[in-house]
């Protein structure tokens, strides 16, 4: 692994470390922009490897932070402030809003 290689994978495990803090979603487009680099290096299934081996992650994680950064102006656009909101933005089909349901009441 070559030093560039070392700094982004050690930035990408401290970005996941941190993501519970602050900025998740800042944080998370990041990551996914690191792995999007990082996979330029690879055939698919070489990089998904690389990522079982070398993240705290699973290939699905690894696939959310990619789409997130590949979809991060569509996110700002639609002014999303959290992963939450990211998320379920990216799972509609029309990239309108849903509406976060309150869970009801237990009797």
């Amino acid at each position: 692994m070559t030093k560039i290689e070392k700094r982004q994978l050690q930035e990408m495990l401290t970005l996941h470390d941190a993501i519970a803090g602050v900025s998740k979603l800042k944080k998370a487009i990041r990551i996914g922009e690191l792995l999007t680099e990082q996979k330029k290096r690879f055939f698919y299934e070489e990089f998904m490897t690389w990522v079982e081996t070398n993240l705290p992650f699973s290939r699905s994680t690894a696939k959310n932070y990619m789409k997130l950064y590949r979809e991060k102006d569509r996110l700002k656009a639609q002014s999303v402030s959290n992963l939450w909101g990211a998320y379920t933005l990216l799972k509609q089909k029309d990239g309108s809003r849903v509406k976060r349901k309150r869970p009801k009441p237990t009797p």
